[in-house]
């Protein structure tokens, strides 16, 4: 009996996955029946209007994009960094002082060193900034400019 929510929980977390994997099978399919009525429904002047709805909102786009990179480079990143440092210096607070115990002592300096790339990481943000910038480089203002000419 003791098995049993684990093993709802396996179900659940499966019937999770199965149904995320049916939500993208369904709309490859939409995309693949209703693609070639929206090919045939974009006349010269229908195109140009799209076009031309991009061209107006391309940049305010891009720059709101920047915008969002910068408050998760500088915003979210910095208090999850912190939480994860907590978390390890919390560990290290449960441990009796140095030298007290011996098998605390083994697990202090493992810890410690765990914490160590955390408080590195505190000064990777504008790394973080800058990833994010060139895969939107990458991914949306390449193919942009490659469809301009």
């Amino acid at each position: 009996m003791s098995t049993t929510p684990r093993t709802f929980a396996k179900v659940a977390a499966g019937a999770k996955r199965f149904g995320g994997l049916v939500l993208v099978a369904l709309a490859l399919a939409a995309i693949g029946l209703l693609g070639p009525w929206v090919v045939q429904q974009m006349t010269p002047a229908r195109l140009e209007d799209a076009q031309h709805l991009i061209d107006q909102l391309w940049w305010p786009a891009s720059a709101l994009r920047a915008a969002l990179y910068g408050v998760l480079a500088w915003g979210v990143y910095p208090l999850w960094v912190d939480r994860q440092r907590q978390r390890f210096l919390a560990q290290t607070a449960t441990l009796a002082p140095a030298g007290e115990n011996a098998l605390n002592d083994r697990y202090r300096q493992p810890l410690a060193l765990r914490i160590t790339p955390w408080d590195r990481a505190t000064q990777w943000s504008w790394r973080i900034f800058a990833a994010f910038l060139a895969s939107d480089l990458l991914l949306a203002q390449g193919p942009f400019w490659l469809i301009r000419g």
